[in-house]
């Protein structure tokens, strides 16, 4: 699975419905050999991505399948939004991104889906990056929490790629079949960009142990901090010692994606924690 280099604690703040900003997000539209506002692996006469009658709503969706270029190998599907693949614009940052899907996905290969937020200057700002492994035999949802950095975005490029998570070359048939794309705020609703960032959690990605600690003018002694897993259980809680920072031993946590919360009289944080 693709690491996250970058890594940033926002305020949450709630917020109302914003559209999805992802142009053609069910697929419907196919202009030449792609979808409408998407471009993707595809080379007459090889077609990594195809139509698919077998949508989860509408008429049709997008079929990406590894397939072979005979005795030079084979070709991964990689699918990207924008016309040209250069992305789509957007006016404010997102949560998460969801989308459903089908997939037959053979030893070690797996789906993933990466979104990328850019400033006006082309800076990527903000990111999320999701590995949906094993195979779904009927729809199911799929989540990419997002994690946002400092500026304005201006522009969001989506992307749907089937990659081996041992020898990095998928195998020949795995697919997946993607429909409804869209970026929401989910429901803790969307950070505030200009809030001031008072955590400081490192390293990113951690290992055994992970460093929080005060960065800004609001004081974090005797506040509970929690760490939950995407299923959203509670993996983790500590209090604060007087001087606002600690070390939390989390050598015995699987790797992935955490959510942490900092919690106390004057104010509620929460930021993406990532494992190794």
């Amino acid at each position: 699975m693709k690491k996250i280099l970058t890594f940033f604690c926002f305020l949450f703040s709630l917020s109302g419905y914003a559209q999805n900003p992802i142009p053609n997000p069910g697929f419907e539209s196919w202009t030449g050999n792609d979808p409408l506002f998407w471009m993707s692996t595809n080379n007459d006469p090889y077609f990594t991505v195809t139509p698919s009658a077998q949508s989860y709503t509408g008429d049709s969706a997008a079929r990406g399948e590894v397939i072979s270029l005979g005795p030079v190998g084979q070709l991964a599907p990689l699918l990207y939004s924008g016309t040209g693949g250069q992305g789509f614009p957007v006016t404010q940052y997102y949560t998460e991104l969801t989308f459903w899907y089908m997939s037959n996905m053979l030893s070690n290969d797996e789906l993933e889906v990466d979104v990328l937020f850019f400033d006006s200057t082309s800076t990527i700002i903000g990111a999320g990056s999701q590995a949906f492994l094993g195979s779904a035999a009927t729809y199911t949802k799929g989540t990419v929490p997002i994690i946002a950095g400092p500026g304005t975005p201006s522009t969001c490029i989506v992307t749907f790629s089937i990659l081996n998570s041992i020898s990095g070359t998928p195998n020949l048939g795995s697919w997946f079949i993607a429909d409804d794309v869209d970026l929401s705020n989910g429901p803790s609703g969307m950070h505030d960009p200009a809030a001031v960032n008072n955590l400081s959690v490192y390293p990113v990605p951690a290992n055994d142990y992970l460093y929080v600690n005060s960065t800004g003018s609001a004081q974090l002694k005797n506040t509970e901090i929690k760490m939950y897993d995407m299923t959203g259980r509670l993996v983790y809680r500590h209090l604060l010692n007087d001087t606002g920072q600690a070390r939390f031993d989390i050598s015995s946590l699987a790797s992935g994606t955490y959510m942490l919360e900092a919690v106390s009289s004057g104010f509620s944080q929460r930021c993406k924690v990532l494992k190794n």
